[in-house]
């Protein structure tokens, strides 16, 4: 039998490579109900530590819960690595075994443990929606990210990411994008610029990056859209310009 912090007592059948994991700060309780083996296994807190920084991730994000009788072949496998000895020359051995245990131990933390409750998701309100599509119009020369654009409605990446969607009926990128094209395409129109100084406006990496995006969703180069407007401009219906840039 055992429990843990948040876990209730029960009985389970142990089977060989069955691990119990209790975080520092946490307690734990067993009893063995017939004879037992098992190998032991104490982290400091800095080894867990040092392994978020090798992952990159920030110590604070890492959130280590108990897990009682869970399988994991490969922290399995490290365990029965451990030296059976305390002797100096395998130390080394043993910092990077550690090491390898509390990147496994991060991995189970980052997995989800059971699939959550599934929630009703709904479009953007039209005040969120008006806020961050203002946010984007006036730093479209910069670069922007979903945790960005998130942060201005005040909610979670992925929940801003659906409910955007939901509203205008692409991802938040794919609007950027588009609304990136329909402006740059409304500056090369308006008057004399480069089309370099018209991607850097716009937020674009380089002019091919420009090119590429608007041939995509307009269908002509910037230079093409530029020849179709100094051609209107002389005289020619411009309707063909604008039905290309309504069907991006």
């Amino acid at each position: 039998m055992s429990a843990s912090d948040g876990i209730r007592k029960a009985r389970r059948l142990q089977s060989d490579g069955d691990v119990d994991f209790i975080p520092a700060g946490c307690w734990g309780w067993w009893r063995d109900e017939g004879p037992s083996s098992l190998i032991a296994l104490t982290l400091c807190p800095s080894v867990i530590s040092s392994a978020a920084s090798t992952m990159a991730r920030p110590i604070r994000s890492v959130r280590l819960s108990p897990r009682l009788g869970f399988r994991d072949d490969r922290l399995a496998a490290l365990a029965r690595l451990t030296p059976k000895d305390d002797d100096p020359a395998s130390w080394p051995f043993v910092d990077a075994l550690a090491t390898a245990v509390a990147i496994q131990l991060i991995i189970h933390a980052e997995a989800p443990s059971a699939p959550s409750t599934p929630t009703r998701l709904k479009p953007l309100g039209q005040r969120r929606l008006k806020a961050v599509l203002a946010h984007m119009d006036a730093r479209l020369d910069q670069p922007l990210s979903l945790d960005g654009l998130a942060e201005v409605v005040g909610l979670k990446r992925s929940q801003f990411a659906a409910a955007f969607r939901l509203a205008t009926g692409q991802s938040p990128t794919q609007y950027l994008i588009r609304r990136r094209v329909e402006v740059a395409a409304q500056l090369l129109q308006s008057g004399p610029v480069s089309i370099s100084e018209v991607a850097f406006q716009t937020g674009f990496a380089h002019q091919s990056h420009l090119s590429r995006a608007m041939r995509r969703h307009v269908g002509l180069s910037p230079a093409a859209l530029i020849r179709a407007s100094d051609s209107a401009s002389a005289g020619r219906s411009d309707e063909t310009i604008k039905l290309a840039l309504r069907s991006a």
